[in-house]
């Protein structure tokens, strides 16, 4: 049969105390060294499906972790299957209940003058040097590429002025020739 306290062990998490497995998962977890899938198909010893939402999956995880320690400190027989089932069942009770605790910032959206959203900072600079190296391979001439860069239809945003688009032009011009040599 299969040990669910072995492989807990394997993963180098202590199996004699649940505050400290569950610190170690989630650091770990954080820190981004989990396939939740992964950790609990191993964990459960069968094919069973982790949940969609990965910071539910780790909770999942965690109920796992959780639930098999307890039941072997207490020396009852585990169940992996059954365990996977309460904490799956506990998972989305927590998740119903406490959902504000997955809650994430909303990203604040800068308006320019128009009421237009303003491109995030660096996006007009990836833009120009996009339309740049595209009009460069179809042989535009400086004239061209300056007047793309005035042009909103095609920077796809707000547009530079012509001092700015002249500037930008030998910035981009200087970036690819440090690229493409």
């Amino acid at each position: 049969m299969h040990n669910i306290i072995e492989m807990i062990e394997v993963y180098d998490l202590p199996p004699d105390s649940v505050l400290g497995a569950i610190q170690a998962f989630n650091e770990r977890a954080h820190a981004g060294k989990y396939d939740y899938g992964a950790v609990l198909r191993s964990l459960i010893g069968s094919d069973v499906q982790e949940l969609e939402n990965p910071d539910h999956a780790r909770v999942q995880v965690g109920y796992v972790i959780q639930l098999a320690i307890k039941a072997n400190i207490a020396g009852e027989e585990i169940d992996p299957v059954k365990l996977y089932v309460e904490a799956t069942a506990k998972t989305r009770d927590f998740v119903e209940d406490m959902g504000w605790v997955f809650a994430k910032k909303e990203e604040e959206i800068k308006l320019d003058a128009s009421g237009k959203p303003k491109p995030k900072k660096g996006s007009k600079g990836e833009r120009s040097y996009e339309l740049y190296c595209e009009m460069v391979s179809k042989d535009a001439t400086r004239k061209e590429i300056i007047e793309a860069f005035q042009s909103e239809e095609d920077m796809g945003m707000t547009p530079h002025t012509k001092s700015g688009a002249t500037t930008y032009f030998y910035n981009m011009k200087k970036k690819y020739e440090q690229e493409n040599g």
